[in-house]
């Protein structure tokens, strides 16, 4: 999702503490790195959307029980760690408030590739990602106002406008896609595929952007900072999973729920920073949803990777009892 980054450095160039953020002023860049996220986004719901029915839509809404046990964990549990995270390890305020942001963020809409590459509920994943934007115009405020104490985030501004246009960007791709699964179901597959692909492959470009975009930030870690960012979209993924298995629901939506859960929407926190914050502030404020943003692609990334060398292992045959096998045919025999 596009925010409003450029233009904000652009108003702030005048900043006494501008050589403190030199890498993020390289507008070529920055703006290249927009569209391509754009495009990434629209290649990847178009190709979710043409693997899915709507009935398939309609039956999580009808039945919502998937759909309300990752947004518990994304709006309850994902925030809770957040704040957990910032006590167990006394984050400066700045930092802290980072964290929170991050945490407190929807999910983001690369959970339905990742979702689609192990073998999820892909329908269950669009749906989680649309309500939980659409959530996050009030549950975000509300989180921030529960834990924001002692930190620079009690005074955020919430980029609904930004947040709704991504839910445009959501939506319209998806039923696209779906309208093409509908009247060209043979395109569709094509379709599927080859989006999934050049998505993951745009999504990395994009992520050595961002690598490159926010460099200054990254250079002030520490072992807390990359603990925490490991930590938080791992234990996110595994409670979804966990409960919604506690909770009997198929392996498919045990995954997806997990993954829903996991992956925060880290534009959205982007957007909420360039809105609120001083461009002095960037580089500390930026650390967390950065390292969480790349922690999230890694962990998902090796869960595929081990998923494709299990899928692709030789398997192993039963061995057959020979002395049973000739019993059971004498007895037939007879």
């Amino acid at each position: 999702m596009k925010n409003n980054t450029t233009e904000f450095i652009e108003y702030n160039s005048t900043s006494d503490n501008v050589t403190d953020v030199e890498p993020y002023i390289i507008p070529n860049l920055k703006l290249i790195h927009d569209v391509l996220l754009t495009m990434t986004l629209i290649i990847i719901m178009v190709a979710m959307g043409a693997c899915i029915y709507w009935r398939q839509i309609w039956k999580h809404v009808r039945r919502p029980v998937g759909p309300i046990i990752g947004l518990c964990n994304q709006f309850i549990i994902m925030p809770l760690l957040g704040y957990a995270f910032n006590k167990i390890f006394q984050f400066e305020s700045t930092v802290a408030a980072g964290l929170l942001i991050v945490s407190c963020c929807p999910g983001g809409a690369v959970s339905n590739t990742f979702t689609y590459y192990v073998d999820g509920d892909v329908s269950l994943s669009i749906t989680m990602t649309t309500i939980s934007t659409v959530l996050a115009l009030g549950m975000m405020p509300l989180n921030v106002w529960i834990y924001a104490k002692d930190t620079e985030a009690s005074k955020l501004v919430i980029p609904y406008l930004n947040m709704a246009l991504s839910l445009i960007m959501i939506t319209s791709p998806v039923l696209f896609g779906m309208l093409l699964k509908w009247k060209v179901p043979k395109v569709s597959e094509y379709v599927t595929k080859c989006g999934s692909v050049l998505g993951l492959v745009l999504i990395a470009v994009v992520f050595v952007l961002e690598m490159i975009l926010f460099s200054s930030a990254l250079l002030r870690l520490t072992w807390q900072h990359i603990v925490t960012s490991a930590l938080m979209p791992l234990v996110g993924i595994l409670t979804g999973f966990c409960i919604a298995f506690l909770f009997r629901r198929p392996i498919a939506v045990c995954k997806t729920v997990g993954i829903e859960s996991g992956i925060q929407n880290v534009a959205v926190s982007l957007s909420v920073i360039s809105l609120s914050f001083d461009i002095a502030k960037y580089p500390k404020l930026l650390l967390l949803p950065l390292l969480y943003g790349i922690s999230q692609m890694v962990i998902c990334s090796v869960i595929c990777f081990i998923r494709q060398i299990i899928l692709c292992s030789p398997k192993t045959e039963e061995p057959v009892d020979i002395k049973k096998d000739t019993e059971v045919k004498d007895v037939t025999s007879l």
